[in-house]
């Protein structure tokens, strides 16, 4: 499994690669087993076992309306990623993630380390005042978090219009986002805007 870090294998497999007769296999399965009590391997979802060593990978994240969500990536089965694990990763964006060892019977889970291709350049939303700033609420119900717009960047926009957003930095890792309004497209009750901002 050493030669092919990304990958993981079910018990099945090992046994076809490594030519293990099925008198064996029971065998092998016991080694899988001693190995995972040891640390020396670990069990990822739907009964796959790989490296610990192996413990990054990268794939595309997709974020639900819940708040969680999963990467799916080339080599396994795909990773869940608690909302307090996806760090500055947003919806449908390349990312590289670290894999916690999964004990036995349950789903691999990993952390965004870091991200690697951004999936879109802007954000439509409505944009609300707060007490020192303003911020974006995201029409896309997977974009879980609020874009800040600091005074100055808001672009005469008003309380309760949709708008375009780019996002510029991110404050402190895991936490909202700031950026700029890039466009009013107006109220949402205006011909139009509805549709401007579905485009």
């Amino acid at each position: 499994m050493s030669s092919e870090p990304f990958r993981a294998f079910k018990a099945k497999e090992i046994q076809h690669r490594l030519g293990i007769p099925q008198n064996k296999y029971q065998g092998l399965r016991a080694v899988l087993r001693h190995l995972l009590k040891e640390g020396e391997i670990v069990k990822l979802k739907k009964n796959k076992y790989g490296a610990p060593t192996s413990n990054e990978i990268i794939g595309e994240l997709h974020v639900n309306a819940q708040g969680y969500g999963f990467v799916s990536w080339d080599g396994g089965e795909d990773v869940f990623i608690s909302q307090k694990n996806m760090g500055e990763a947003l919806h449908k964006d390349k990312v590289k993630v670290r894999l916690f060892a999964a004990s036995s019977g349950k789903s691999a889970e990993g952390q965004v380390v870091e991200v690697l291709e951004r999936a879109r350049n802007s954000i439509v939303g409505t944009f609300r005042w707060g007490r020192k700033y303003g911020y974006v609420v995201p029409d896309d119900i997977k974009i879980l978090k609020d874009v800040v717009i600091l005074p100055g960047d808001e672009n005469d926009a008003q309380e309760g219009q949709k708008v375009v957003c780019t996002i510029e930095q991110w404050e402190h890792h895991g936490l909202n986002p700031s950026g700029r309004i890039v466009q009013v497209l107006g109220y949402p009750d205006e011909p139009g805007v509805d549709i401007q901002s579905v485009v």
